[in-house]
């Protein structure tokens, strides 16, 4: 039977995994998850975005203009099919209250995250976005379910 490992995915940061694997985020706010994942070959990973766009490419997982690009090609070189590849986006809160949510980081990051993944035509199966309340978040690489762990809404699996 294979030991399963769980791996924290940092701000700025990317990791990979197959199953039987977990990987996780803890208190996105405005940040976003981009969790990708090949149900074919049960691999995944997850990229934290702090930024919508960015030019350091040293960092390049800080920004969603850089870091989903990247991201596509060591996905490739994990071993998943790009094809097959599907998303599922968490975060965007706007949880700081004098923010008009409409217009905040938050929202520029999701937006920002949607515009790449569709350039790249990588289907966003389901997504938990925006609000006020930060986010946790647990990616499941045996079944590719997350459960994301709000204050206002408790655990939903998505």
């Amino acid at each position: 039977m294979n030991e399963r490992n769980t791996h924290y995915v940092k701000i700025g940061n990317a990791v990979w995994a197959k199953s039987p694997d977990v990987l996780y985020c803890k208190g996105l706010g405005s940040c976003v998850a981009v969790c990708l994942y090949d149900a074919s070959k049960k691999k995944g990973c997850i990229l934290h975005i702090l930024l919508p766009y960015g030019d350091d490419e040293s960092k390049p997982y800080f920004y969603a203009n850089l870091g989903i690009a990247k991201a596509l090609r060591e996905c490739q070189k994990f071993g998943m099919s790009i094809d097959k590849v599907w998303a599922k986006i968490i975060g965007g809160a706007c949880v700081f209250s004098r923010v008009d949510e409409s217009n905040g980081i938050g929202i520029r990051n999701v937006n920002e995250v949607k515009k790449w993944l569709k350039l790249y035509k990588i289907p966003i199966i389901a997504e938990d976005v925006g609000g006020k309340s930060g986010r946790n978040l647990i990616f499941n690489l045996e079944t590719g379910e997350i459960e994301v762990f709000t204050l206002q809404k408790g655990i939903i699996k998505i």
